[in-house]
């Protein structure tokens, strides 16, 4: 974690200049065909899933002259967080640069709506600040038994996680070092699809009441989107049928804790998420076509982790930790797959109209609002954080379409790209 750099990039494409202070300093000019935004949109009207690597868009950021590793900050005087502008003739890219120790996917919302509050002259609405010196979650996992974890016969310690850890380090670093980062849409259409599928077959799995009446069990866009990414690298990664798969997701913990947050989190950039974990055989990920299974099974598992008594018995095996690192859950010849979802954080609903100073596509011709962001990028820099195999889900933007990104071996994007098109091409076939 404290080695992790984050690029975040918003760009509003088509229409939009954006005055966000009075000496317009760090601004570049470009043709209007030549900039990552407008390449985006382009390639996504040609086809529904676009495809392409995540860190090509980084030749507009700057990313030459701001910090990407841990030492960038410790020896040298830099600030953690780094805003860059580069403002075209129909779009505007902001580039925000900062250390995972800074903040977390939906801390940094914080951020966000307090600057946009300031461009809106509502300054009175900007929320206190909390200082760093003030943890709130100082006196978590404090007194508590870590076996009261769910999951506690299930960590992965000693032997095991030794193992794990050389398996882990031949895999990446022997037989297969070479990865591939892509940017991928996925059109409102398709996800409505298997969203859709996965509810009817998990209603009609249901036991029906006394009362003869069905109640739809929820399952969540997030659910069932998590639920393909996992069937889809189990599929291109070629697991054993007996392999176990984790899937592990990760989630906000301020509503647990009112007393610790007591304005919801208003005012708070620091990290505060945990993780759940949900556990499968390749075997019946690969046999749920349909995805009700996985999907449900995570819903579950976010349901039953996500509560005060699980987040302090997580908090509590950290503390015990030789390293301070969280719980390993599943076994020594498991894949690990990761899910960081910012749909919560509503990067897709900022609203920098404020800032606006000459629109320029008309509204009727776009789906997204004046000032609001309409693509999304985020990309990792610190190669010691292990950031492949984890799928970053950006959300839904105004059309209904969502932007997710992953890192993987080179040699399973073949079939992951043969996945996107069959998903592609049974939507038209409906």
């Amino acid at each position: 974690m404290a080695g992790s750099n984050t690029t975040y990039q918003l760009s509003t494409i088509r229409g939009i200049g954006l005055h966000l202070s009075s000496p317009q300093q760090s601004i570049a000019w470009a043709s209007t065909n030549t900039h990552w935004a407008h390449n985006c949109q382009e390639r996504a009207r040609i086809s529904p899933l676009y495809f392409r690597p995540a860190h090509t868009s980084l030749h507009w950021s700057a990313i030459q002259i701001v910090p990407d590793k841990l030492a960038d900050w410790i020896y040298t005087d830099r600030p953690q967080l780094h805003i860059h502008l580069v403002l075209f003739q129909d779009a505007t890219l902001l580039t925000f640069n900062f250390i995972h120790t800074l903040t977390d996917a939906i801390s940094r919302i914080n951020f966000f709506k307090a600057w946009i509050a300031v461009l809106d002259g509502r300054e009175e609405e900007v929320p206190q600040f909390y200082p760093f010196d003030h943890d709130p979650l100082h006196a978590l996992g404090v007194n508590t038994q870590v076996e009261n974890y769910s999951n506690f016969s299930r960590l992965v310690s000693g032997v095991a996680l030794l193992l794990w850890g050389l398996r882990f380090l031949i895999e990446r670093v022997l037989w297969f070092r070479e990865e591939e980062e892509h940017l991928i849409r996925l059109p409102k259409a398709c996800v409505k699809s298997i969203v859709e599928t996965a509810r009817q077959e998990l209603t009609a799995a249901a036991p029906t009441p006394p009362d003869g009446g069905k109640k739809m069990p929820f399952l969540s866009e997030n659910d069932v989107l998590i639920a393909w990414w996992v069937r889809m690298m189990v599929i291109a990664l070629k697991a054993a049928p007996n392999q176990t798969v984790v899937a592990m997701n990760v989630f906000n913990v301020w509503s647990l804790f009112p007393e610790w947050f007591p304005d919801g989190g208003a005012g708070f950039i620091g990290n505060a998420f945990f993780c759940s974990y949900s556990l499968h055989l390749a075997s019946q990920i690969l046999q749920d076509i349909n995805l009700a299974y996985v999907a449900s099974k995570n819903r579950q598992a976010l349901m039953e982790h996500r509560t005060k008594a699980q987040v302090h018995a997580m908090a509590a095996i950290q503390r015990t930790s030789l390293l301070g690192t969280a719980p390993l859950v599943g076994d020594s010849n498991m894949l690990f797959l990761s899910c960081t979802n910012h749909q919560k954080a509503g990067l897709f609903e900022l609203d920098f109209s404020s800032a606006v100073v000459n629109p320029g596509m008309p509204l009727s011709e776009r789906p997204h609002a004046l000032g609001r962001p309409s693509c999304i990028n985020k990309i990792e820099h610190n190669p010691s954080y292990l950031s492949r195999d984890v799928v970053r889900i950006f959300g839904k933007d105004a059309g209904g379409d969502w932007w997710l990104a992953f890192k993987t071996r080179r040699g399973a994007w073949p079939e992951i790209r043969r996945q996107l098109m069959l998903l592609e091409m049974e939507n038209k076939e409906e």
